[in-house]
């Protein structure tokens, strides 16, 4: 009896003992899972410069002083550098060093001999600076049109911001949270006053675009829906709704149908899904992985929109437990996630309509795709060519991913004028790359011939 007890005790110390003082004095192979810690524990912040905005109810919103002006270059090169994750990328695709550029436009806001008034900086702040980022990460000056739409939206109107809403539970805190940056004193008058000088893309009477064209390029066998923009649920024409539904109803025993989102720039991703829905039978999935630096208007950002299950904070190390052990990343990946503090996962789950409302198609599916395409574009690119949904053809989208709440604003202090970025680096999984670099098609174009040339000669050369 006794030989039995002294059995069982081995075998609890080798089975549990062992492993855990083998953690503990990190014997054999690192455990990365421990060094993700509870979300309470934060990583240090960078120190913030003390905000003085100009007292704009004693004198007027253009009395901006030289002094003033850098600081809020300076405060904008600061935000940036501490909370925008995407320099990196900016820098391979585009040969642009940000923060350089940003030593040699500070020059000019010093130097005595060069006027500087609120024109002028503008131009230097939307051109010379941002602009020269090419929207990657959406970084911008928001321009009168944006801040006007996002300014006058009714508080209970929430469908203008992005898809995931309708679910998640941090909306009304988040939407708030946006607002409070547009209609802060000094924003406002500087939008009402200086819209001479950012109403630079008027907004267009959205109410008359039509968003999809739909045709059948061979009777019977091919069908077409060409997707020229992505429409928010305040801006979808009926029209489009009740074309799309009969279409999607007619196109029974088609053998292929081409779905053509070239012209896309971004927008609205669940008019995509309403145009896909339809066509599933199975549920669709997918999952991203988001990373964070720990500068303060990300940690109000994350604050906002993640409760303490979501949040984790991240090191390199971390990286082969998080994301998958036997994905290979690129250098300039490991690279990037270097700077990172927080990580959280986004799965998505996309379910089939009830029996009644799906459509009678059951062919093959293709995407057209371009390097136009961005933004809710080419989360659209990502997760149907993952999923499965689609098989995808043309040239590799433009990239620009946000987070699943959009993007993150911050004003400047003496100005007013506002910042729009986006805040997480985002990679998929299944490509190991960064949503910001694109998404590939499974087929590129081929020599001579656009997207949808190609598409067709690939459905011909099958028949053959």
């Amino acid at each position: 009896m006794r030989t039995k007890y002294i059995s069982i005790v081995l075998v609890i110390i080798l089975i549990v003992v062992i492993p855990v003082a083998a953690r503990f004095f990190n014997f054999g192979e690192p455990d990365y899972q421990s060094v993700i810690t509870d979300a309470s524990i934060e990583a240090p912040i960078p120190d913030e410069p003390v905000i003085e905005p100009v007292l704009i109810a004693e004198r007027g919103i253009d009395d901006i002083t030289r002094e003033e002006f850098l600081y809020d270059f300076d405060y904008l090169v600061y935000v940036l550098e501490t909370n925008f994750p995407s320099f990196g990328i900016v820098y391979r695709r585009h040969g642009v060093d940000m923060m350089s550029l940003a030593e040699e436009l500070r020059k000019e806001l010093t130097d005595e001999s060069r006027d500087m008034d609120i024109e002028r900086f503008i131009e230097l702040i939307r051109v010379d600076f941002l602009g020269q980022a090419r929207q990657i990460g959406h970084l911008r000056l928001v321009l009168y049109p944006e801040w006007r739409q996002i300014i006058s939206i009714d508080e209970l109107n929430y469908d203008f911001f992005y898809y995931n809403f309708q679910y998640h539970p941090y909306l009304r805190d988040l939407s708030t949270f946006r607002l409070d940056v547009f209609r802060s004193a000094v924003s406002e008058k500087r939008y009402t006053h200086s819209r001479h000088l950012l109403d630079i893309r008027p907004m267009s009477d959205l109410d008359e675009v039509r968003a999809i064209e739909v045709d059948t390029i061979e009777d019977g066998r091919i069908a077409y829906i060409n997707v020229r923009s992505l429409p928010n649920r305040i801006s979808i024409n009926p029209l489009d709704l009740e074309t799309l539904t009969y279409f999607l109803s007619s196109i029974g025993g088609y053998q292929h149908l081409i779905i053509d989102i070239r012209e896309a720039p971004g927008g609205y991703r669940g008019f995509f899904d309403i145009i896909a829905k339809p066509l599933i039978r199975m549920p669709l999935t997918g999952r991203r992985d988001y990373f964070f630096m720990n500068g303060t208007r990300n940690m109000e950002f994350m604050q906002t929109v993640l409760d303490s299950g979501m949040k984790r904070t991240f090191n390199i190390s971390d990286l082969r437990t998080i994301i998958a052990p036997r994905i290979t990343f690129p250098e300039y990946v490991l690279d990037d996630l270097m700077y990172m503090n927080y990580h959280f996962r986004m799965p998505h789950v996309m379910h089939p309509l009830p029996r009644e409302e799906r459509s009678p198609f059951q062919g093959k599916i293709w995407m057209l795709i371009s390097e136009s395409n961005a933004s809710a574009a080419q989360i659209v690119a990502d997760f149907y060519k993952y999923s499965g949904f689609a098989t995808l053809v043309g040239e590799t989208t433009r990239g620009m991913m946000p987070p699943p709440w959009s993007s993150a604003y911050f004003s400047l202090p003496n100005t007013g004028l506002i910042i729009r970025y986006d805040p997480a680096y985002v990679i998929n999984p299944r490509s190991s790359r960064p949503l910001e670099e694109g998404t590939e098609p499974h087929y590129f174009n081929r020599r001579g011939l656009d997207a949808l040339e190609t598409v067709l000669e690939m459905i011909r050369e099958a028949d053959d």
